[in-house]
């Protein structure tokens, strides 16, 4: 799969090098979409300008949506702005950058029908995405709090390269301690249980998710599997790997 970066992602995968200040540019990691896209019934390709996803979200390169919906749009130098004109805009025009996607809810695998003035939704759950399993996590509170895949994980990196058994997978119904980390960005012990706090650990925020443990189940590299606080919690090679469904089960995750 092709990855590209990209600097000062505008809208629909707009880069503009003029810039009104001296802001600090900030770069994202964006991947050739593995889904097709569908405009009145054809198929649209063009390899000089893919199309590309970004954490489960579709950007069109704004020099493309022109061709797709027939918006018009251009550069206006004296302002140092981007201006889309549309059908319903009485001939005025609309000031990038502009967080409107031109996409209605994508399901990977599967056709986009693109019309005006849609909003791309993201997956939830797990999904299969060009043959891999992925996980779009949600907290509990339901916001969208990455795209995680078993490679990446150091766990499953290091296995696949050391060819040892691997770790609990996505594709199996398991997540990692480090990808919860990642969604409530404070996971760890208070004495022996394993808990998840409110927010990051030096302010002391409160315990609101509690996984008691076994006397010296910790301390093991392969504590085997067991069941904590109604959620399947699996030691291996000394890390955690809870059970996603029971996670969304006692709704830690959405």
């Amino acid at each position: 799969m092709k990855k590209y970066i990209i600097g000062a992602l505008i809208g629909s995968a707009l880069t503009v090098s003029a810039t009104a200040g001296a802001a600090a540019v900030k770069q994202y990691i964006l991947t050739e979409i593995s889904y097709p896209v569908v405009v009145n019934g054809k198929e649209f390709k063009d390899p000089a300008a893919p199309i590309l996803n970004y954490e489960g979200s579709t950007y069109v390169p704004l020099a493309k949506l022109g061709d797709i919906t027939g918006v018009n749009y251009k550069w206006n130098e004296a302002a140092k702005q981007v201006e889309i004109v549309t059908s319903s805009s009485g001939g005025g025009t609309t000031a990038a950058p502009s967080t409107n996607h031109e996409a209605v809810k994508a399901t990977p695998g599967g056709n986009i029908q693109l019309t005006p003035d849609a909003v791309i939704e993201k997956p939830k759950g797990l999904v299969v995405e060009n043959g891999e399993t992925v996980f779009y996590a949600y907290d509990k509170d339901d916001k969208f709090k990455g795209r995680f895949t078993d490679s990446d994980s150091a766990g499953y990196v290091i296995a696949k390269i050391k060819k040892t058994e691997l770790p609990p997978t996505l594709s199996e119904g398991w997540i990692g301690a480090g990808f919860l980390l990642k969604v409530y960005g404070d996971v760890g012990f208070d004495g022996k249980d394993y808990v998840i706090r409110t927010g990051p650990a030096v302010t002391k925020q409160e315990v609101f998710y509690r996984f008691p443990l076994p006397d010296g189940f910790s301390e093991k590299a392969n504590g085997g599997e067991i069941i904590t606080n109604g959620v399947r919690l699996k030691s291996q090679d000394n890390g955690f790997y809870f059970n996603i469904a029971d996670l969304q089960k006692v709704g830690l995750l959405k």
